[in-house]
């Protein structure tokens, strides 16, 4: 099972790759990459992702500067990601329908 955090994360990052890709080919297509997002629970409690792992296959033929800024600036555009990393704070309120 993945949590809907980490679907989040991936098609989030996948999105700003399919930009960042075609942006580099010169505005063309995107050649086609992978994202998988794994989830790494925690061994103790509260029970909680401790950790998401962000694995991204790029096209071949890409040099590795060109992979690694591709990479930082999808991620940098990515708002689930922003989130992630900033710890963004929950707060929780019960709707009373009867108020």
């Amino acid at each position: 099972m993945v949590p809907a955090t980490a679907a989040s994360l991936g098609i989030c990052t996948a999105i700003n790759l399919r930009k960042e890709l075609g942006a580099a080919a010169g505005g063309g297509n995107a050649s086609p990459f992978e994202v998988a997002v794994e989830c790494v629970k925690a061994q103790d409690l509260p029970s909680r992702v401790e950790r998401m792992e962000l694995v991204v296959r790029l096209p071949e033929g890409i040099t590795e500067a060109a992979a690694d800024d591709v990479v930082r600036r999808a991620e940098a555009a990515c708002t689930i990601a922003n989130t992630l990393l900033a710890s963004a704070g929950v707060t929780t309120q019960r709707h009373d329908p009867a108020r």
